[in-house]
C-alpha cells in the first residue's frame, strides 16, 4: 500500500535527523539584525560565501544604526562577491535605515513588517522568525525546493505552495530542525548536479533518482 504523504515525511524526518543529529543555522550572526542582513545577502548566493563576509561586514556595521549610515561604496566592496551586489547594497542601507529610524535599531518579529522591508521575501521573513526569535516556521529555499520536488511531497514550483505542504504533513515542532537538515542535504549530497544517489540517506524514497539533465537545468535557474 503507498504511503500517505505524511508518513513518508514521517520516515524521511526520522532518517535525516539520524544522517545530520547536529544541523546548526547555516548563517553566521550574533544578533537578530546581523541574521536579517545576512539572510538578504544569502539570497541565490552560497551560505558560505556570505559567512565568509560576515565577520568583517559586522564588525564594522554591527548595527542598524552603523549600517544605516554606511557609504554605499564602502557597502559594496565589503558585498562584491554575492549575487546582485548592486541592488543588495540599496537593500540594506535601506532597510537599516528603517529598522533605526521606526523601529529603534529593533527588528521587530512580526512576519509581515520583515516582509516590507526591502530584499525581505517570505523565505527571509520565515527565516528570522525562527532563528531570531523562535517562532514556529518553514523557510523555504532552493535546496528544500529541490529535495521536496524530488521526494515527490511536492509537484509544484511555487515555494509557498512547497511551505505549505511541508507545514501541513510535517509536525510543527519539528519544523526547524528539519529545513535545517534538508538544506544540509542539498547542500552535501542531493545537489543540482550529479547529486550522490548512492549516499543518499533517504534515496529510498526519492521519486527522481539520477535525475535527468532537464531537471537539473530547471533547478539552476530556480
Amino acid at each position: 500500500m503507498k504511503q500517505s504523504r505524511e508518513e513518508r515525511c514521517t520516515y524521511i524526518i526520522e532518517l535525516l535527523e539520524k544522517e545530520y543529529p547536529i544541523a546548526p543555522c547555516p548563517l553566521i550572526y550574533t544578533s537578530p539584525f546581523q541574521l536579517l542582513i545576512a539572510t538578504i545577502l544569502a539570497a541565490r548566493t552560497r551560505d558560505d560565501c556570505v559567512n565568509a563576509i560576515a565577520p568583517q561586514l559586522f564588525n564594522l556595521y554591527p548595527d542598524a544604526k552603523a549600517m544605516a549610515k554606511a557609504s554605499p561604496d564602502h557597502l559594496f566592496k565589503i558585498i562584491k562577491d554575492v549575487t546582485y551586489p548592486d541592488a543588495k547594497t540599496d537593500y540594506l542601507i535601506k532597510t537599516s535605515s528603517l529598522i533605526d529610524e521606526k523601529y529603534n535599531g529593533i527588528v521587530p518579529s512580526d512576519f509581515m513588517t520583515l516582509q516590507s522591508f526591502p530584499g525581505v521575501g517570505r523565505k527571509t521573513a520565515n527565516m528570522i522568525c525562527v532563528e531570531a526569535f523562535g517562532i514556529p516556521a518553514f523557510p523555504v529555499d532552493t535546496h528544500i525546493q529541490r529535495i521536496s520536488y524530488r521526494l515527490g511531497l511536492t509537484n509544484s514550483n511555487d515555494v509557498l505552495h512547497t511551505e505549505k505542504l511541508l507545514c501541513q504533513f510535517i509536525p510543527k515542532e519539528a519544523w526547524k530542525d528539519t529545513y535545517r537538515r534538508m538544506i544540509l542535504h542539498g547542500k552535501n549530497c542531493c545537489s543540482v548536479i550529479q547529486p550522490k544517489c548512492e549516499k543518499c540517506c533517504i534515496r529510498q524514497y526519492c521519486e527522481t533518482l539520477n535525475p535527468s539533465q532537464k531537471e537539473q537545468q530547471y533547478f539552476l535557474n530556480f
